[in-house]
C-alpha cells in the first residue's frame, strides 16, 4: 500500500493506494536477462580488477628487481617476477624475494647455461 499527501486550499489530503503493478511475463523475462547481464559483467568487472592488481604489482616488482638485481639479464628479471607474482609478493616484501633471488636465480643461470650447451648456443 502507498501513502501519498497532497495539501490544496490548505487542507491536507492523504491518499492510500492498493494498486500494486506486477509485471507481466514478457516483462518477467526482460528482467531475468538483464539481471543476468548485470551478474555476468559484474563478474567481468571483478576479473579486470583483479588482473589491474596483478599488472600494477608486476610493473612494480618489475622496477624493484631491475633496481635491486641490475646484473640480471632481462629473461631472468621476468623470471624471478614472475615468480614473485604468482605467490603474491610485492617490493615490500624485500626478504622473501631475496630468499627466492638467492634460491632460484642460481638454479636459472645453470639451466641456461646446461640449454645453451645442449643447443650450441
Amino acid at each position: 500500500m502507498q501513502l501519498e499527501t497532497i495539501e490544496k486550499d490548505g487542507v491536507r489530503y492523504v491518499l492510500k493506494s492498493s494498486i500494486e503493478a506486477s509485471p507481466s511475463y514478457k516483462e518477467n523475462e526482460e528482467i531475468e536477462a538483464l539481471d543476468i547481464e548485470i551478474a555476468s559483467l559484474t563478474e567481468e568487472l571483478e576479473r579486470l580488477k583483479y588482473d589491474r592488481e596483478r599488472l600494477k604489482n608486476e610493473q612494480a616488482l618489475s622496477s624493484f628487481i631491475a633496481e635491486r638485481y641490475n646484473t640480471l639479464d632481462d629473461n631472468l628479471q621476468i623470471s624471478l617476477v614472475e615468480i614473485c607474482a604468482n605467490k603474491g609478493l610485492t617490493p615490500a616484501n624485500v626478504n622473501e624475494i631475496d630468499a627466492i633471488h638467492q634460491t632460484i636465480a642460481p638454479a636459472l643461470k645453470e639451466n641456461r647455461s646446461f640449454m645453451s650447451r645442449l643447443f650450441g648456443r
